[in-house]
């Protein structure tokens, strides 16, 4: 966690109090000033403790002028608050998820954690992927691969109708005399090696999109940046149709901007994509 976080550890020495002395003071005050008069307040309830902590705190610590340093505890912290690093709730999400490599079953696409069995996508089966999900909410996990969030699968209940039997979809072997990506490949470079020419046209990646590299490609495409309200969209339809396949997204997109423009609701580009990434799913 805290390495996620880039901060480090650091415990302090035993019989060295020295190196803990501002948090244990910070506690002693608080018990001698704040716990007396809490247990005379005439608390009922969590909340009226949390409202008069919150407000001792506020109006009373903080403001209250120092003996050594002269000043008060929130005047000394704003000396240094320029050189803190904030942390988003997004980083404090992630780094608090536990972690895992699991291999996606190559027959049902299931993922098994602690007797709890995830439905991941067929495009997952007999992959290797990294699972990540929170202690506490078993209900989903999420599937990374290279760092990359790429689906989100759900807890399932595997019934007795499986048919572990059936193979993976395999393709058909094609005929001798046609023309092959890597021979062809070979057969140019050794002709540009050969005459003296160093580059080989290589085909472009065909990666699963991440979250964010979605976003930035309706960002390209749109020739704009997208509203919070078309994030909030966008973010929805990938965790929906995930995982998406770099090079038949854009060409879905790039379909569906050349038959209406550029100016139509996102939600019109987004169920295009979504219609046909189903419909060849289910052949």
């Amino acid at each position: 966690m805290c390495a996620y976080l880039h901060t480090e550890v650091s415990f302090c020495r035993p019989y060295s109090p020295q190196g803990k002395g501002k948090v244990e003071k910070h506690f002693g005050t608080i018990k001698r000033s704040f716990y007396i008069e809490a247990q005379h307040a005439g608390l009922t309830s969590l909340e009226d403790l949390n409202n008069f902590f919150w407000a001792w705190l506020t109006k009373e610590y903080h403001k209250h002028p120092h003996s050594s340093l002269g000043t008060s505890p929130l005047e000394r912290w704003k000396q240094d608050e320029h050189l803190l690093r904030r942390v988003s709730p997004a980083d404090i999400r992630q780094a608090l998820m536990l972690r895992t490599t699991r291999r996606v079953n190559d027959k049902t696409a299931m993922i098994r954690i602690d007797n709890q069995w995830y439905q991941a996508d067929p495009a997952f089966a007999g992959a290797t992927v990294e699972v990540r999900w929170h202690g506490g909410h078993r209900e989903q996990i999420e599937i990374w691969q290279n760092e990359k969030l790429l689906a989100v699968a759900h807890a399932t209940t595997p019934t007795t109708k499986i048919d572990f039997s059936r193979k993976p979809d395999q393709q058909p072997r094609k005929p001798r005399g046609m023309t092959f990506d890597s021979s062809k490949t070979y057969r140019l470079a050794l002709v540009n090696s050969h005459e003296g020419e160093a580059q080989v046209q290589n085909p472009e990646p065909d990666d699963y999109l991440a979250e964010v590299e979605f976003l930035l490609l309706l960002e390209k495409h749109f020739e704009r940046q997208l509203a919070d309200e078309e994030k909030h969209i966008a973010t929805q339809f990938f965790f929906q149709c995930s995982p998406l396949k770099t090079r038949r997204t854009t060409a879905l997109l790039e379909q569906a901007i050349n038959a209406k423009g550029k100016n139509l609701h996102l939600r019109y580009y987004t169920e295009h994509i979504r219609r046909s990434t189903f419909q060849k799913r289910s052949k």
